[in-house]
């Protein structure tokens, strides 16, 4: 079982002059998962990052965004990209307790994930939103719940997902959300992501 409904993904452009402060911060005393996801750095740049985020978060609930010798080399989990290293050739550099979320963007590619051994996947951009647009329109909820009644994984809702949208998302069935600009545009993201804990307590 995944043990938490929120799962937290980081921008360092919107978290402030210590991204990683600002994590921890918004994080302490809170149930919800971090994907740390800056994709654009190198591994240089992100192993002090996440050095200073590896003693304050459990194992299964630190993710690393596609960089699967890092983080088997520190004992994280991963986030796979839907177009990157298999879940296959992930689980076999990270070895069968590691923790292995994919994105994905169709219910084929939902369906793959879980045949290969997946724990979940992220499915969207459900709604529009500016750092999705490049995965092209929004799939919509209609599409949201076909994946999430297809799939038998637990499927996290991402993309312009605001707390209003929560119910929305969890009558379509998701098990969870993932959230970027929810919370770190937030005015307090710790805050923000206390709302959202709240209003996925039920879920549990």
């Amino acid at each position: 079982m995944i043990p938490f409904r929120l799962y937290v993904i980081s921008d360092r452009r919107r978290m402030g002059i210590d991204p990683v402060a600002t994590a921890l911060a918004a994080l302490t005393g809170h149930q919800a998962a971090l994907q740390w996801r800056e994709k654009d750095l190198p591994e240089s740049a992100l192993r002090p990052d996440l050095e200073r985020l590896r003693p304050h978060l459990a194992p299964e609930h630190l993710f690393l965004n596609g960089a699967v010798d890092l983080a088997a080399e520190l004992g994280l989990s991963v986030h796979l990209p839907e177009s990157g290293i298999t879940v296959t050739s992930a689980r076999e550099r990270l070895g069968p307790n590691a923790r292995v979320g994919r994105s994905v963007h169709s219910l084929a590619s939902a369906l793959e994930a879980a045949r290969a051994g997946a724990d979940f996947v992220t499915f969207g951009p459900v709604y529009d939103t500016p750092s999705k647009r490049l995965f092209g329109p929004p799939q919509g909820i209609a599409r949201l719940a076909e994946v999430c009644t297809s799939c038998p994984l637990p499927v996290f809702a991402l993309g312009g997902v605001t707390l209003a949208r929560v119910d929305d998302c969890r009558s379509a069935g998701a098990f969870g959300i993932a959230a970027i600009g929810a919370i770190w545009d937030a005015p307090d993201p710790s805050v923000a992501i206390a709302a959202f804990q709240e209003r996925l307590l039920p879920w549990s």
